[in-house]
């Protein structure tokens, strides 16, 4: 587990949660589920490969993905 991420169940396919301040990152995302979490502010992740979901929380973040099969927006900006 990197700075700002932490993956939920310990394995390739759990949750990646993200939660960094400007930040700037590629994560490969190997089938899983991402949160961009409410903490996360004036970061920009890269989400290669397929997602299975993104949920994109936090103020002013972007987020470019591949390939996704549910996405979810609530933050700001």
């Amino acid at each position: 587990t990197t700075a700002g991420a932490t993956d939920q169940t310990g394995d390739s396919g759990g949750k990646l949660v993200l939660s960094g301040t400007s930040e700037s990152r590629s994560i490969p995302c190997s089938g899983r589920e991402v949160e961009v979490e409410e903490a996360a502010t004036a970061s920009k992740y890269t989400l290669t490969g397929e997602c299975k979901k993104v949920t994109v929380d936090g103020v002013s973040n972007e987020v470019e993905v591949e390939k996704v099969g549910e996405l979810v927006v609530k933050g700001t900006s």
